[in-house]
């Protein structure tokens, strides 16, 4: 887990291609376009300066009219020396190979029910996604803004999954949905973590990873997660697809202002560039459900639900 033990505002971040500097940026691109003139990739249209290159044809290493991204690759050569920027960018297209022989693998193997179930999961994005998936993904809305996928948590990395799939397999979306999300919880294995007290009292906890790719889907079972319930119960929410952010409500008092500090700690980081957004919602937890703290903009308040109104008493 990458832990955060400075204050909040300082958000997860990941180094993108732009950051570096320009002789450093020229040095990667020339090793890998060097490299890639060796191989046989198929015709190729680069967007280096976007940080990716679709391909225009089968290949061994890569399938038609793909983005292939490079920022992952170029963040591992950042600082490195030359003969260790080459060793990474062999690998690079070394693993896409495998890569895409695997995926021939188990394709051939979708028939298959007992084979898939096991890798059968459930990834949370934001609701703004729902038109990419809705006409062929199995979806679903437990808690508002937060768009629920089943995919494939696959050996060679995350796969989609079509609902065509379901009349050979006889099982129905939510036949589906509740096996991918056992699956799910049960390899939930994070759990929140202090991260730091505000000078104005309130203490954050944080479920962060930005290399989990299910971290967001700790959602699913809180209590497995660790999320630490106040003696008034406790905000959360998923800015972004990197990390839970919680703070427990002790004193009912001080709850307004610090669930509107809280969220503007959560639209900040929902807006952060450095990641992919999920929500900027507020939820408000009890210790065994979950509900939604809706807000009314034009008044600058909050709506509180009745139970948490209630627990604030």
């Amino acid at each position: 887990m990458k832990k955060l033990f400075a204050f909040l505002l300082v958000l997860i971040s990941s180094v993108v291609m732009a950051q570096g500097n320009d002789a450093e940026v020229k040095q990667f691109l020339d090793l890998f376009t060097a490299k890639i003139k060796t191989l046989d990739v198929g015709k190729i249209e680069p967007h280096y300066e976007e940080g990716y290159f679709k391909t225009l044809s089968e290949s061994a290493y890569f399938d038609k009219d793909t983005h292939i991204g490079l920022t992952s690759l170029y963040q591992e050569c950042m600082g490195k020396d030359e003969a260790t920027m080459k060793q990474f960018i062999n690998r690079f297209f070394e693993k896409h190979k495998e890569l895409k022989v695997q995926r021939r693998e188990i394709e051939a193997k979708m028939d298959d029910f007992n084979f898939i179930q096991p890798y059968l999961k459930i990834r949370v994005f934001s609701e703004d996604l729902l038109s990419i998936y809705s006409d062929h993904a199995i979806t679903k809305f437990t808690h508002e803004g937060l768009l629920e996928v089943v995919v494939l948590d696959l050996p060679i990395g995350i796969g989609s999954l079509e609902k065509k799939h379901l009349a050979t397999w006889k099982k129905s979306e939510e036949d589906i949905y509740q096996l991918a999300k056992t699956n799910t919880i049960k390899a939930l294995n994070q759990k929140f973590e202090k991260a730091e007290t505000a000078k104005t009292g309130e203490v954050f906890y944080l479920l962060a990873d930005d290399m989990d790719l299910f971290i967001t889907s700790a959602i699913f079972d809180l209590k497995k997660a660790g999320l630490p319930v106040g003696k008034h119960g406790t905000v959360f929410s998923v800015p972004n697809h990197t990390v839970l952010v919680a703070m427990p409500l002790d004193d009912p008092a001080k709850a307004d202002g610090f669930i509107l500090n809280f969220m503007g700690l959560t639209d900040y980081m929902n807006q952060s560039p450095e990641t992919k957004p999920v929500s900027n919602n507020l939820f408000w937890y009890n210790g065994k459900e979950v509900f939604l703290i809706k807000k009314d903009i034009p008044n600058k308040k909050f709506i509180y639900p009745a139970a948490m109104k209630a627990a604030l008493q």
